[in-house]
């Protein structure tokens, strides 16, 4: 596995599911690490800066949107990419609102596609605000 692959980090705490989408990521060539439960996630989004995180809705200790209200109230992980799995119908009125949502039961192709579409968004947001800070830091270009 290439070390400079972006990492995806993998909250789910129903193994067969959680081994799947690991297994899919990997032949996908993103790095995933696996959390069990909600606490176990919050700290490993804290220190590993995951590209992505993929969260069951249903955790123990820390469900899934009770973990992405606490990631996007901290300015050091408001930003990461946040895809809620689940599968039961979740009604949308929840705040904040992930970055997308993904059914259970999910194929490779599913997994797959809105993974690269949330960490590509996520690597085209960065390259622009690394743009813009360049702009900004460049000396005048006026007579």
């Amino acid at each position: 596995m290439n070390d400079t692959a972006p990492l995806v980090l993998v909250i789910e705490d129903h193994e067969e599911i959680a081994d799947l989408a690991a297994y899919y990521l990997r032949r996908a060539n993103y790095r995933p690490v696996i959390a069990r439960d909600g606490l176990e996630g919050l700290r490993f989004s804290r220190t590993l800066a995951p590209a992505l995180i993929l969260c069951d809705a249903c955790l123990p200790k820390l469900n899934g949107p009770e973990l992405l209200a606490v990631l996007r109230s901290s300015p050091v992980t408001a930003q990461i990419p946040f895809v809620m799995m689940s599968g039961f119908r979740i009604a949308h009125a929840s705040s904040p609102m992930p970055d997308g949502f993904l059914p259970k039961p999910f194929g490779r192709e599913d997994l797959s596609d809105i993974v690269r579409s949330c960490v590509h968004r996520t690597s085209t947001l960065e390259q622009s605000v690394r743009f813009q800070k360049v702009l900004a830091s460049a000396p005048s270009l006026r007579a």
